[in-house]
Parts: C-alpha cells; sequence; structure tokens
C-alpha cells in the first residue's frame, strides 16, 4: 500500500504543476484564456485542494507518531543535470505544512474575490500560485528542519 509520506513531494509540486499548466496556456492562448477565468480558477483551486488533502493526511498519521521520516527525491535529468531532494517530515513540518497550505488557500480565496473579473486577472492568481507553491517547498527541507528542531509540540 502506498504511504502518504511518499505523496508529500505532490504538496509543493500539485500547485507548481497547476500554474505551469495555466501559464503555457496563458502564453499559447492570450485573450481565449483571460476569458476563461473560472475554469482557470477552478483548475488552481483543485491543485492547492490537493495539496491541503495531503498536508492534513501527513499531519494525521504524525501527529500521533514520533517518527522522524528522511526520504530522497531524486530526477534523473539529461547528462548531469537533474534534481535531488531531501525531504523531512516530522511533527513540526507536518504542522508547518498544513497551516501554511491553509493561509495559501485562504490568500487564494481572497485574491479570486477581490480580483475575479479585472484585466490580466488569470496572469495575476497563476503567479500568485506559482510563488505560494515555491514557498511550500520550505517546510520540507532540512534548512527548516534544522532552524525549527528545538520547538516541540
Amino acid at each position: 500500500m502506498l504511504d502518504v509520506l511518499e505523496l508529500a513531494w505532490l504538496i509543493p509540486a500539485s500547485p507548481f504543476m497547476g500554474a505551469c499548466f495555466i501559464g503555457i496556456l496563458l502564453l499559447s492562448f492570450n485573450r481565449t484564456m483571460n476569458r476563461l477565468s473560472k475554469p482557470v480558477t477552478y483548475i488552481l483551486f483543485l491543485s492547492i485542494g490537493l495539496s491541503i488533502l495531503i498536508s492534513y493526511l501527513i499531519l494525521a498519521k504524525e501527529w500521533n507518531n514520533e517518527v522522524f521520516k528522511d526520504f530522497n527525491l531524486d530526477i534523473d535529468g539529461i547528462g548531469n543535470f537533474g534534481f535531488h531532494f531531501n525531504f523531512f517530515i516530522d511533527k513540526i513540518s507536518s504542522v508547518l505544512l498544513a497551516s501554511s497550505t491553509t493561509l495559501f488557500l485562504l490568500i487564494m480565496i481572497v485574491v479570486r474575490n477581490r480580483l475575479a473579473g479585472k484585466k490580466r486577472f488569470v496572469f495575476y492568481i497563476t503567479n500568485i500560485v506559482l510563488a505560494g507553491s515555491i514557498s511550500l517547498i520550505l517546510p520540507l527541507t532540512s534548512f527548516a528542519h534544522e532552524i525549527l528542531k528545538d520547538i516541540s509540540f
């Protein structure tokens, strides 16, 4: 059975892939995509919703455990170019993931309600999702783990 901790890489990747997909469509079909603000918003909210679901599943799993999970994600690239990520998940990082994804959703709701129908709405909301997905990487990294290792719940 697939462990929910193995899906933790989808927390920042899901909004990132959704924003990149909408961004490519926006570059290709600018006028059409600006008219389709509701479907674009739904796609981006679904990608954020997937991140929230996974982060709360991780929080529920890690809340009763004192287990520290360290896993690597290796993506082979072309030639010597590739990606190697070390993810660390413990109680504090699961709380950070759940709170940051919830805050991210609240920001998106406010932006959608304030800017719906305005000019360049699709461009703006796509950039917010892209920036937010990059910020969701921080609770999973060793940098955040070293800073917050003395905090306990």
